[in-house]
């Protein structure tokens, strides 16, 4: 049974703060990796991933990623699909590990990221958001992007993986040794990184590489680029500046920077969602946690920057609800929730110990034992007041006591706390005074998510508590870091355990969900392009919903959708790219995906898509037709096309073992339509998605002069990922006297051709062609041509 996220179970962030004594009565400090709990306040489970002798016995603990940038959970797996891989980071070596955590279990499998452990940190590797390849992951070593499969713990090159950008770096204005800051969207086609003094964008699919270089920001904006954050949807980066925490971006689609945000906006620990950015205003009087919804540019690389559309901006929670300092706390947008846009999209934001607090000034005696001490509000803290005082151990490292608010001055008493306007008085449980390093008190503005991991709707329209993370605030690496998965269904974070002393561990939540329904069928609601090219994504996408008996959608439904191609009587197609999705509140789409099918021209067929839930009937889109050749891979020479009967150069029987003779081919390269020279034929011939032995060739050439010269050719194999291999050595066909203009009938070319070798095998079902060069000698050709007849055997 498939789950989704159901974030209403979570309780509604109403300034909840967390109980340290309750905590402290759980052992977690000294629990061992695997331990389980239920949070103090929220009730869910949280479970121990890491300890100190697992994966390592760094002093300084493990840590979780970086809360915005790549995917470091991967997608669910297993055959329930509830088991998942985490990437960790040992904090004194800096050695990147995986874990694989199951819901309603532990850690297991613990081992060293990366092919030969060279993953070695958080900024430089992202999993797939490919429902289909949740065990996948991709990571730079040096100038490199690898592919990489985590449950083989083994390289998977695959396209145009592994990715090689050492003439990237080589381009002045760019340099650098290491890809960092590696990012991906949710098709996992476009990737962003910074390189050097460049931040880059890479199509895998098409290996374009793109670039916009810091010297154009110094130039323009007075100072570089921090960090840049991208789309989700695989459009738009945006980039942090350096100086000032400003934010610009960048559309790919047009490729075209923006102007800044309005001057006195600052932003801090930026999150891309999809089509949507998420960040602090941490510097200004408001405090503001704000969305930033871009807007297509216009003009190209040589416009000065555009002007960026500040009504796009928008607060979402003020200080008053979350506390001050925001740039303090964190924000993870992994979750991927397809319904969802805009700012209806959900995010985790944590807030850690910094945030809220306030800083007294000297304290002096009042009486007996009760000091005080005057303070000042940030942002606007003022607004809600100071709510919480906590008394530290002597030791400083962690909390003693939380203290009682009492009503008036006159009214407290011992373990209690007073304010009134920005005087805080403060009786400590040990009557000690509160100054110096060994008994102090923190006074805090307890925000809407107090020392918590908050649910957010980016509309700000409901936060909910997901729990508190109990890291005792005590540097950068003592701050949670929260992350989370792709379906939401795991929240991930770091913690010292409320000692400040201690060795941070990596944590999972497991949010609560709700199970699939009733579904019942499912039904297309957008239907694929009537016509295509083989080999090519269509124009148009289907999508479509998984309903109940009533065709109502199953909104709970996050099954995984899979398109199969079903030709019609004689067609030997399939389905290819992107052939499975998962559905979101019971909605699936192909939408921006790479689904197409391979298959000859002519044919005709349509999808089926069934549900992984094997009682759901499944849906048919309507015919397609096949209406353009298969697609040469890049990089060929040009080839002439193939006029004439569709099916000339097709096998007609599909049975293994059966040798077909494929009728004479039309004439080729009429007009001059040639190959990579003028006195050159190239003809690339798809064989249909089956698998062929090549046993002979004949040729029949037409040249356009009599005298001495020869005609060679030459027989390959080209995979789809362009690897050239020949089946012959180039053969010369016909040396002698050539006595006249015409046709000139070659040789069968047949004991060159071996039918048991793999290496003459042209597996169709893989994208393969047959290739054939014809050279004729500029003394009796600038333009022949060629007819092509083949003998094939059907292997499987």
């Amino acid at each position: 049974m498939t789950v989704t996220l159901d974030r209403t179970q979570l309780p509604v962030a109403a300034r909840q703060k967390p109980d340290w004594a309750a905590y402290a009565a759980l052992g977690v400090k000294s629990a061992a990796a695997g331990f389980r709990f239920a949070d103090p306040t929220t009730g869910l489970t949280h479970c121990k991933l890491t300890d100190a002798s697992s994966p390592s016995g760094g002093t300084s603990g493990i840590n979780t990623p970086y809360s915005s940038a790549g995917l470091h959970v991967s997608g669910p797996w297993g055959a329930a699909s509830d088991q998942y891989t985490l990437y960790v980071e040992d904090g004194t070596s800096g050695s990147g590990y995986l874990v694989d955590f199951q819901r309603g279990g532990g850690p297991s499998n613990v081992r060293r990221a990366g092919a030969s452990n060279a993953w070695n940190s958080d900024l430089r590797g992202t999993f797939s958001y490919n429902a289909a390849t949740p065990q996948i992951a991709y990571y730079a070593n040096g100038l490199t992007l690898y592919r990489y499969n985590t449950a083989t713990n083994a390289l998977a090159a695959s396209g145009n993986f592994p990715a090689d950008f050492t003439a990237l770096a080589a381009k002045a204005g760019v340099g650098g040794t290491q890809l960092q800051h590696v990012q991906t969207d949710i098709n996992d086609r476009w990737f962003v990184f910074i390189l050097g003094d460049a931040i880059c964008a890479w199509d895998s699919q098409t290996a374009a590489t793109d670039a916009i270089y810091v010297a154009d920001f110094t130039a323009t904006f007075g100072h570089d680029i921090d960090e840049p954050h991208f789309d989700k949807n695989g459009r738009y980066v945006l980039m942090v500046l350096a100086s000032g925490r400003n934010v610009c971006y960048w559309d790919l689609q047009t490729d075209t920077f923006s102007d800044t945000l309005p001057t006195g906006t600052q932003w801090s620990h930026t999150e891309a969602m999809k089509g949507l950015f998420l960040g602090a205003d941490a510097y200004t009087a408001f405090g503001y946690q704000q969305t930033y919804t871009p807007t297509p540019l216009s003009g190209g690389r040589a416009a000065s920057p555009v002007a960026i559309d500040a009504t796009k901006l928008a607060s979402v929670l003020p200080d008053s609800q979350f506390g001050a300092s925001v740039g303090g706390s964190h924000r993870s947008g992994q979750y991927v929730d397809q319904a969802a846009t805009g700012t209806s999209q959900v995010a985790i934001i944590d807030v850690n110990a910094i945030n809220g607090k306030v800083t007294p000034g000297a304290w002096s005696l009042n009486s007996g034992s009760i000091y005080q001490a005057t303070f000042s509000y940030q942002y606007q803290q003022g607004t809600t007041g100071v709510n919480d005082v906590l008394q530290l151990a002597s030791d400083g490292n962690t909390i003693a006591a939380r203290l009682t608010p009492a009503a008036s001055l006159a009214a407290m008493t011992a373990g209690s706390w007073f304010v009134s306007g920005t005087t805080v008085y403060v009786w400590r449980t040990d009557s000690a005074s509160p100054d110096g390093t060994t008994h102090q008190v923190v006074v805090k503005v307890a925000q809407v998510c107090d020392d918590g991991i908050a649910s957010v709707v980016m509309d700000g329209s409901d936060v909910r508590l997901a729990g508190h993370h109990y890291s005792f605030y005590n540097g950068y690496y003592t701050e949670p870091h929260t992350t989370q998965s792709r379906d939401g269904l795991l929240v991930v974070y770091g913690s010292n355990q409320g000692d400040k002393a201690h060795r941070t561990d990596v944590f999972v939540v497991e949010m609560p969900t709700t199970g699939a329904s009733t579904a019942d069928h499912l039904a297309v609601t957008t239907e694929p392009s009537a016509s295509t090219q083989s080999g090519v994504a269509h124009a148009q996408q289907p999508a479509g919903v998984v309903q109940d008996s009533g065709n109502a959608t199953v909104t709970s439904d996050t099954s995984t959708i899979t398109a199969t191609w079903v030709p019609d009587a004689g067609g030997v197609g399939v389905a290819a790219g992107t052939t499975s999705v998962v559905a979101s509140a019971g909605v699936w789409t192909f939408v921006g995906t790479d689904l197409h099918v391979n298959a000859p021209l002519g044919e005709t067929g349509h999808y089926t898509f069934t549900d992984s839930d094997g009682a759901v009937t499944g849906a048919d889109s309507s015919t397609i037709t096949i209406t353009a050749e298969p697609v040469v891979p890049a990089g060929e020479p040009t080839t002439t096309a193939l006029p004439g009967p569709v099916d000339w150069w097709r096998p007609q029987a599909q049975r293994a073992g059966l040798k077909v003779v494929v009728a004479p081919s039309p004439l080729l390269g009429t007009g001059g339509v040639v190959g990579v020279a003028s006195n050159t034929v190239t003809v690339h011939i798809p064989v249909g998605r089956v698998r062929v032995a090549v046993l002979s060739l004949a040729l029949d050439a037409m040249v356009a002069a009599a005298g001495s010269g020869t005609i060679t050719v030459q027989v390959s194999k080209v995979t789809a990922a362009g690897v050239v291999s020949p089946l012959t050595s180039a053969t010369s066909v016909k040396s002698d006297v050539v006595t006249a203009a015409g046709n000139i009938a070659l040789p069968m070319l047949a004991s060159v051709f071996d039918s048991t070798s793999g290496a003459r095998v042209i597996d169709g079902t893989q994208g393969d062609f047959l290739r054939v060069d014809l050279v004729a000698s500029s003394t009796i050709s600038t333009q022949p041509q060629l007819r092509v007849v083949a003998e094939l055997a059907v292997t499987g």
